[in-house]
């Protein structure tokens, strides 16, 4: 079964048309959940770590336009039926 990859996007819990300010909540948000001082489940620190990559992707300008290509491309290959991590 293969399980469907994440974006940055899922992993904040935001549109992908979302602003700024919306992405640095969501990101608040989900760092007060997962932070390993606060939550001791086994993967919190993958989770949290999962959680800055993508804040620090989306908040950024120039980084969010390339990454919202290299998501347009992935889809691409996808919807042809090629599978591209």
């Amino acid at each position: 079964m293969l399980r469907k990859k994440l974006t940055h996007y899922d992993v904040l819990g935001v549109q992908e048309d979302a602003n700024l300010d919306e992405i640095r909540k969501a990101f608040r948000r989900q760092a007060i959940i997962w932070h390993p001082d606060r939550n001791r489940i086994p993967g919190a620190h993958e989770r949290i770590c999962a959680i800055n990559a993508a804040y620090e992707m989306l908040s950024d300008e120039a980084s969010r336009r390339r990454y919202d290509v290299i998501l347009q491309i992935r889809r691409r290959f996808q919807s042809k039926g090629k599978i591209m991590n």
